[in-house]
Formats: structure tokens, C-alpha cells, sequence
């Protein structure tokens, strides 16, 4: 059983300041994680962004396993926020791995009119 905790901070001198920092907890098969970002840009015509980003995975047994997370970006002067989620499961036997899941991003770039983006995941891999 483990805490992660993390930071950082990135200037690029020019475009955007960029800080985030997260937390990570392990607790047996189950591993939980929350992050925070924020990008300040420098032009005052570009959207500053704050986002939130949690996860969690469980490790059924030393096949099997389980994962759902989100993250929710918040755009200065937008009338929504922007929502990205996802699940996901995988399966090993042996050397074949596969995977499987399905995402979903909603009000991209904050905007309540844009299309909604789903994406169905499917992988099968071989080791030799």
C-alpha cells in the first residue's frame, strides 16, 4: 500500500504557465488517483484552462482488470465544461493480452453546440 503525491510547474516563457498536481493511492489490488492543471496563457484572448482528472483500476485477479476515469477542463468564457470520460478492462492469458473499452468527450472545447465524440476500443496482442 502506497501514497504518490506529485507536482510541476513548466514556463515556457512566451505562451503559457503550466502547474498541476495530483494525488496517488494503492491500496492492495485498487490503485485511486486525482489530479489538478492549470494552463494561464499569456495572450488575454486565449482561454485559460483548469482541469480535474480522477481514475480508478482494480486489479480483480492477476488476469483480470478494471478501470473507469474522467476529467472535466473548464475554458474561461465558455458556457460548459468541457468532459472526458472512459472505461476500460483487460484480460491476460498467458501471452495474449486484449483489452477493451469505450470513451466519451462531451461539449469539446467548452462549447455546449459541438458534438458529442464516442470511440469504441478493442485491442488483441501476441508475445513471442
Amino acid at each position: 500500500d502506497s501514497i504518490e503525491l506529485s507536482a510541476g510547474y513548466f514556463d515556457d516563457g512566451d505562451a503559457a504557465e503550466n502547474s498541476t498536481g495530483g494525488i496517488k493511492v494503492t491500496m492492495g489490488q485498487m490503485t485511486a488517483a486525482y489530479q489538478i492543471t492549470e494552463v494561464d496563457y499569456a495572450g488575454t484572448a486565449t482561454k485559460d484552462q483548469s482541469a480535474s482528472h480522477y481514475g480508478v483500476s482494480v486489479a480483480i485477479n492477476d488476469s483480470f482488470s478494471v478501470s473507469a476515469g474522467q476529467q472535466n477542463v473548464e475554458f474561461d468564457n465558455t458556457a460548459e465544461d468541457e468532459k472526458n470520460s472512459g472505461i476500460g478492462a483487460s484480460y491476460t492469458m498467458g501471452s495474449i493480452s486484449m483489452y477493451g473499452g469505450f470513451n466519451k468527450l462531451e461539449n469539446k472545447g467548452g462549447s455546449a453546440t459541438a458534438a458529442d465524440v464516442e470511440a469504441s476500443i478493442f485491442n488483441i496482442s501476441f508475445a513471442f
